[in-house]
């Protein structure tokens, strides 16, 4: 793997977890209303942190965020 891909990657990474610190409560507030025994908080909070990871298929509807990620819209 090439230095570019993996500085790129890497920033990549670091922008998306700056995200996340920056919405981490209103990312735990809205899986608190979802908790249940059978689905902890944590649990919860790391379902949703791994599908804002996830690449979202371009359908037409989507839009680059000024962050670079794809938004909905």
């Amino acid at each position: 793997m090439s230095k570019h891909i993996t500085e790129a990657t890497r920033s990549v990474e670091q922008e998306f977890l700056a995200i996340i610190r920056e919405y981490e409560r209103i990312i735990y507030k809205v899986c608190y209303l979802y908790a249940r025994p059978n689905a902890p908080l944590n649990d919860l909070y790391q379902d949703v942190v791994s599908i804002f990871g996830k690449p979202i298929p371009n359908s037409g509807k989507n839009v680059k965020s000024p962050h670079g990620f794809t938004a909905l819209h």
